[in-house]
């Protein structure tokens, strides 16, 4: 009897209760914001070419038509002071690629670059980057026995030991790629061997951490440091690996110096990814030097070491 009271008062409740009550229209006023170009390129001083989107933003309720994102007809520019260097082409079949292809010495270490988009919709965006000096690598060193993690997983060591320079405040990056070795052999129609070819494929390895604890990861499996805690001195940076993750012929240990901006763009941009999705999260800003745009321009000079898994 007391379950049939309760149901009826239930009833009697919902019918008092207004169609707008299941019905609310909550008006939101979104934010302002500026119409601007967005780019991200991080360029290293051996790349061959230079490719950049050029995209723009988008207010929190707008409705975004098709291939709105992409920014056709922009000119992009490549300029070191008053001398213009390059100026880039945009890709066939897309509204918003834009590429130019680098000749060996045109970026040199110390010389500053600036990158400048330009549109008749939107204020012209400039960011400037002085190109860094190539890392001073001693040695690099790997032990594929490098111990256990804290679960009990196998780990590989991977080492390189840098000489910093004194006096300036230096940004470092390493890479790790394995490198595999296929041999592709080709017959004819009668099993006979026609030509045998080398192809050599590249696979990012994902570093595990490091046993130091200044390193921090970086977006693009890196690890990053500065040299606050050692400038001038001799140092050892370490990598660890999964055991497991492969056995490449060699791995490629690619040692980068970079600006301020690209280190500080890797560290933060590698938050954002790992805290999307998360619910009660504080939203992870990313850092751009666009002057009137949003994005990155970064430059890195490296040093590539191969050593034998």
């Amino acid at each position: 009897m007391l379950r049939l009271l309760i149901f009826a008062s239930y009833l009697l409740l919902l019918s008092a209760c207004s169609e707008d009550f299941f019905n609310q229209t909550v008006d939101i006023d979104p934010p302002e914001y500026e119409k601007q170009m967005v780019t991200h390129v991080k360029t290293g001083i051996n790349d061959t070419a230079m490719d950049l989107s050029v995209t723009r933003n988008y207010g929190v309720l707008e409705t975004v038509p098709p291939d709105g994102w992409g920014v056709s007809n922009a000119l992009v520019e490549l300029w070191e002071g008053d001398q213009k260097l390059r100026t880039f082409s945009p890709e066939a079949n897309t509204n918003y690629l834009y590429i130019t292809p680098l000749s060996p010495g045109l970026f040199q270490p110390g010389h500053t670059y600036t990158l400048k988009i330009s549109h008749p919709e939107y204020d012209t965006v400039t960011a400037v980057q002085t190109m860094p000096y190539a890392p001073a690598v001693d040695s690099v060193t790997y032990d594929k026995a490098g111990g256990v993690n804290a679960f009990g997983e196998e780990l590989s060591d991977i080492d390189v030991y840098l000489m910093d320079t004194p006096g300036e405040l230096n940004y470092y990056e390493i890479a790790i790629f394995g490198e595999y070795v296929y041999v592709d052999s080709i017959y004819d129609g009668s099993g006979n061997l026609i030509s045998v070819d080398t192809l050599v494929f590249e696979s990012s390895f994902e570093p595990e951490g490091s046993d130091d604890a200044n390193v921090q990861p970086g977006y693009n499996n890196t690890l990053l440091i500065s040299d606050q805690f050692f400038d001038g001195k001799a140092y050892k940076l370490n990598a660890r690996l999964y055991r497991n993750q492969g056995e490449p012929t060699n791995f490629a240990v690619h040692v980068r110096t970079l600006t301020e901006d690209y280190f500080l763009y890797s560290i933060s941009a590698l938050r954002k990814y790992d805290s999307e999705g998360i619910p009660f999260v504080e939203p992870v800003s990313v850092h751009d030097n666009l002057d009137k745009g949003i994005g990155i321009f970064g430059l890195y000079n490296e040093t590539v070491v191969r050593v034998k898994e």
